[in-house]
């Protein structure tokens, strides 16, 4: 990198330059031969599909054509036309020329060992034919040579750039060579093609292990990078004795493509392992833009290469070079933003001279016309003096002129100028009323890191108990905390010289302090250190790396400074203050909100408290009323037991006393008596059933009366539900859709008899609510040291006002003869006497469960 004011003499600027140079030398007739021999293609008559020399079809398509309209496959071999052996593209292609456009024409092909035919239609090869196949070519080969010259010109010094070079020229030779491989006078460049084909993925290799900082395993192994090479090579020269053969192969052609999606795979993958390690600070600001501009530009060519990988593939190549463009834009944006490959400096001093020349040369071309008007023509003694002084003239000015300059390509890099008096007012007039301490700091690294374009910008606080470190985030555009050590070096260098801005680069060894201030410094890249005092003590300092131009901090720059350093002080005191004021309120309002919080607690316990005992006493007044009801229902029971056991018990024998007396009746013919024996027979069946239905009611009451009998053994409570559901299978079959969800651990400790009871009026219930189709959900699972059993259907649902009285003895919701209203009540004793709860909740028209 050349940093002198003098340019370096012109021969050794050449002789640095010598790759960019040859390639351009090489890539110019390269660039001639395809652009002229692309304009054969466009307003003529051919096949509707390309053909290599060696009569293959390529791998290129465009819009409407007929070949792949009319399935001709790509990578076929052209055999015949019409019937006529055909050896050439050129034959094929002087031979569909006399024909009219549409015209159809067989042609035989063989692939694979096959032979076939396809009629294609003739067509004519229009302007947007051109720029969607060779045209496009054309313009990415070129764009390709292109940049990598002009970088390779630009910095010709670093490894990241030189690689750019090759790959850029390898590719670019690459695409220009593909339309040779179907053009019939350019078909001996085909060689170059391949060569070019083979050798692509190991620049692109090659590119990946440099970029954009050379990998620690490549810098101490670089023959690492000859191998992608020397596999090119061999598969370069495969390919050439491949298509030389009398039957053309295209088994080496597949294995190049792989291996330039594998070329592509590696390149990616490095360079977005290169931003996720991130070595040195400007890696992750350069490849902001460029690693997806270069996974975007080159997604295109890895899907294609491996679709042709796999012998052959239907994706056309020629629209690979529709996506690098973005690529080289993202480098481009970089190279001007990022300083990407270290040519920016190199790119503003060139520009910086090419303005001077040019407006010298102008300056000077319009005074000798202007004095021309003026003067005879043969007036050379004036003109000769009018020369000296105006070379005396730029000789006095250039400086200035060259400073003028540099601010204004500063401005075209980077888009602002610092106006020093406007930023001074304008932030001092903020600092004075901001107390936050992170909008103080952003404020003032945005003013200072973007007005003097700063390469890195911190500030060291020593206002706490510990320093603090905060750097500027350009792409967040906002300081951000960092882990920060003591600094006490830095601090004992600032503390003698509290209102001195001091550059540690101008560090000398022999002073101890001095040297060891700048170690502490040397991770922030410090170049310039502006203290932060008040009253005389040093509360931080601004740290400033070098400035991006280049240029070294003037007097008006370090004044600036100085004068935002002694406003930023006072706000930062004033920041930490309030901070400190604002800590203790905080810590005040966070003891009231938890004394608060702990009296909202204490009173939800209490509430809770509250609402467990009301609970608890309503189930314990409804257990003694039931246990009350037990009583009289168990007498009730006993006595209608009594009389029921007689007319229970007589109803048979006055069944069959009556069936004799009909038979005498029959016996004596008496129609009459007959008659009135039959009615009575009904009347006594109807008896019979009362009498059964009454029995039925006298059975719920007496289980209802002795839930203590029985024994409680170990009972599998999923097998009590199905023989419930077994037996209530005429209710739901065909119509209920049960749902099981069994989670409950071995067997549980009941009274068998009576929890099956339970279950059997459950479920009863359920079905009888849902009046058409539904679902019943069963769920059982352990809660602890019990057992939860769930029952839910989507019936009908229960009144709000009734289902406080569902579990009283003889409430019913069901028509009069449907229900004796004992079904619940049963099932809540069985629940108590086994110490459980039953709880119900119902939506109208939603469900009930239990």
């Amino acid at each position: 990198m050349i940093h002198d004011d003098v340019p370096a003499p012109l021969w050794r600027w050449i002789a640095q330059r010598w790759p960019a140079f040859g390639a351009a030398a090489v890539g110019l007739p390269i660039v001639l031969m395809s652009v002229l021999g692309s304009f054969y293609w466009p307003e003529r008559t051919f096949p509707g599909f390309f053909i290599e020399g060696n009569g293959f079809v390529p791998t290129v398509d465009g819009v409407g054509w007929t070949g792949p309209a009319h399935d001709v496959p790509f990578h076929a071999r052209v055999v015949a036309v019409d019937g006529r052996a055909m050896q050439t593209n050129r034959e094929v292609y002087e031979y569909v020329a006399r024909l009219p456009i549409a015209t159809p024409v067989r042609y035989t092909l063989a692939k694979h060992g096959a032979t076939f035919d396809r009629t294609v239609p003739t067509m004519r090869f229009t302007a947007s034919d051109y720029w969607l196949t060779v045209g496009l070519f054309v313009a990415f080969g070129v764009l390709s040579i292109g940049a990598g010259v002009v970088v390779a010109l630009l910095q010709p010094s670093t490894h990241a750039a030189r690689a750019f070079l090759a790959q850029g020229f390898i590719t670019g030779v690459f695409a220009l060579t593909a339309t040779a491989l179907y053009h019939p006078d350019l078909w001996w460049l085909s060689s170059v093609h391949f060569i070019a084909n083979a050798f692509f993925p190991a620049a692109f290799m090659h590119f990946g292990m440099v970029f954009p900082e050379t990998r620690p395993l490549v810098a101490k192994h670089p023959l690492i990078l000859v191998w992608p090479y020397a596999v090119s090579g061999a598969l370069a020269a495969w390919m050439l004795v491949d298509f030389a053969r009398p039957e053309p192969s295209q088994t080496a052609f597949y294995v190049t493509c792989g291996y330039t999606a594998l070329g592509i795979a590696v390149l990616v993958g490095l360079v977005a392992y290169a931003y996720w390690e991130n070595r040195t600070p400007t890696v992750r600001p350069r490849l902001h833009v460029v690693l997806p501009g270069l996974a975007l530009g080159t997604a295109l060519g890895l899907y294609g290469f491996l679709n042709i990988s796999g012998a052959g593939g239907d994706f056309p190549i020629n629209l690979i070079a529709l996506a690098p463009p973005l690529f080289y834009l993202s480098v481009g944006y970089a190279i001007v933003r990022h300083d990407l490959f270290d040519i920016d400096a190199l790119v503003k001093q060139a520009a910086v001279y090419g303005t001077l020349t040019l407006a010298v040369t102008a300056t000077y071309a319009a005074s000798l016309a202007a004095l021309g008007m003026f003067l005879p023509a043969d007036e050379t003694r004036i003109a000769s003096s009018f020369t000296v002084a105006f070379l005396v003239l730029v000789a006095v000015f250039f400086h200035p002129l060259r400073v003028g300059a540099q601010h204004l390509i500063d401005r075209t890099f980077y888009r602002s100028r610092l106006d020093y008096r406007r930023t001074v007012s304008a932030l001092s007039a903020d600092l004075t009323s901001l107390l936050d301490l992170e909008e103080i700091l952003d404020r003032v690294g945005r003013t200072v890191g973007e007005g003097l374009q700063l390469q890195s910008m911190a500030a060291v606080l020593w206002t706490g108990t510990d320093p603090t470190l905060w750097r500027w985030d350009a792409d967040r555009g906002c300081m951000t905390a960092r882990a920060a050590p003591a600094f006490t070096a830095v601090q004992r260098v600032l503390a003698r010289r509290p209102t001195h801005p001091w550059h540690p680069e101008r560090a000398q060894p022999s002073e101890v302090h001095d040297y060891a201030a700048r170690q502490e410094l040397a991770h922030l890249a410090a170049a310039l250190v502006v203290p932060l005092a008040l009253g005389g003590k040093t509360i931080g300092a601004f740290v400033l790396g070098r400035r991006r131009s280049g240029r070294s901090f003037s007097g008006e720059d370090v004044e600036l400074l100085t004068t935002l350093a002694a406003q930023s002080a006072v706000a930062l005191q004033n920041a930490h203050s309030y901070r400190a004021l604002q800590t203790l309120n905080d810590a005040l309002e966070s003891k009231v909100r938890h004394r608060t919080a702990e009296l909202e607690s204490s009173n939800a316990h209490l509430a809770c408290a509250y609402e467990d005992l009301k609970t608890a006493q309503a189930q314990l007044l409804t257990t003694e009323k039931m246990a009350s009801l037990g009583l009289v229902v168990a007498g009730v029971a006993h006595e209608i037991n009594n009389p029921l056991s007689f007319i229970v018990g007589n109803v048979e024998p006055l069944h069959q006393t009556l069936l004799k007396v009909h038979a005498l009746a029959a016996d004596h013919q008496d129609p009459s008596l007959a008659r009135e024996i039959d009615r009575l027979t009904k009347i006594l069946n109807l008896m019979a059933l009362g009498a059964e239905r009454t029995a039925t009611i006298v059975q719920d009451l007496r289980a209802f009366s002795r839930l203590g009998e029985a024994e409680a053994r170990p009972t599998d409570l999923h097998e009590g539900i199905e023989v419930s559901l077994r037996l209530l299978r005429p209710r739901w079959a065909d119509r209920i859709t049960i749902h099981r969800e069994y989670a409950l651990r071995g067997p549980v400790t009941v009274i068998p008899g009576q929890i099956n009871q339970a279950f059997m009026n459950l479920l009863a219930n359920a079905c009888d609510a849902i009046r058409g189709r539904g679902h019943l959900w069963i769920r059982t699972r352990n809660e602890g040291d019990s057992v939860v059993v769930t029952i839910r259907d989507d019936g009908t649902g229960i009144a709000a006002d009734h289902v406080a009285r569902i579990f009283d003895p003889f409430f019913t919701t069901k028509p009069v003869g449907q229900g004796t209203g004992l079904g619940l009540a049963i099932t809540h004793g069985i629940v108590s006497h086994h110490g459980g709860r039953i709880r119900v909740s119902s939506r109208p028209g939603e469900g009930t469960e239990f």
